[in-house]
């Protein structure tokens, strides 16, 4: 019983200190977790996830404003993609998310 005490309360302290992460559950969410997420960072990783997340917010609007029209119409907003790709993400995976679309975008072009 002592043992399975300690490994439960050893899992809720893992937990507790487990990055924040994006909820793109909705608008009001990824905006509020955003916000959570940069006020745990130090000033110069802030800037950085600043820049990532302006890289991705510009990729996704490209790339649906590019396929506008390939497809049935969903009732998906651009926006809504976006949510969909940063959903779960930490500030470190925006970061390296967007380092590799700058990779890719020479041969996006």
């Amino acid at each position: 019983m002592k043992q399975w005490l300690t490994a439960l309360l050893v899992g809720f302290l893992l937990v507790g200190f487990a990055d924040p992460t994006i909820d793109g559950s909705d608008r009001e969410s990824a905006d509020a977790s955003i916000e959570h997420i940069r006020q745990s960072l130090a000033s110069e990783k802030q800037a950085q996830f600043d820049a990532a997340y302006r890289l991705i917010l510009r990729t996704e609007m490209k790339e649906a404003l590019r396929t506008m029209g390939d497809e049935e119409p969903t009732g998906h907003r651009p926006s809504d993609s976006v949510l969909d790709v940063i959903d779960g993400m930490t500030a470190s995976d925006v970061i390296s998310y967007a380092d590799s679309l700058r990779q890719e975008q020479p041969e996006r072009r």
